[in-house]
């Protein structure tokens, strides 16, 4: 092969990457799952290249730093970012 071809294999991290990302946002739903004191049901988990990123609403800012801390502290987590939003306390 010449240099720059791309073979079979050369797709392979990224089907990888994929499989990685899926195994790992499966992790994390785990981990947040046997922490009952933590309402992250409101919480949608997204994973691309072993970064999570966290969308949807907590309750508190305790709960959002929680969730982070937890997230971030899984081996395999490149980096957390979160979008989450506090709930209205009203509704």
């Amino acid at each position: 092969m010449s240099p720059g071809h791309q073979g079979p294999l050369d797709d392979a991290p990224a089907e990888n990457n994929s499989l990685s990302d899926r195994n790992l946002k499966r992790f994390i739903l785990e981990q947040l799952d046997k922490h009952v004191e933590i309402d992250s049901s409101h919480v949608e988990i997204t994973v691309k290249d072993c970064f999570v990123f966290l969308t949807g609403s907590v309750e508190s800012e305790q709960t959002r730093a929680t969730i982070k801390s937890l997230v971030e502290g899984i081996d395999g987590v490149e980096d957390v970012v979160s979008y989450t939003e506090l709930k209205d306390p009203l509704l």
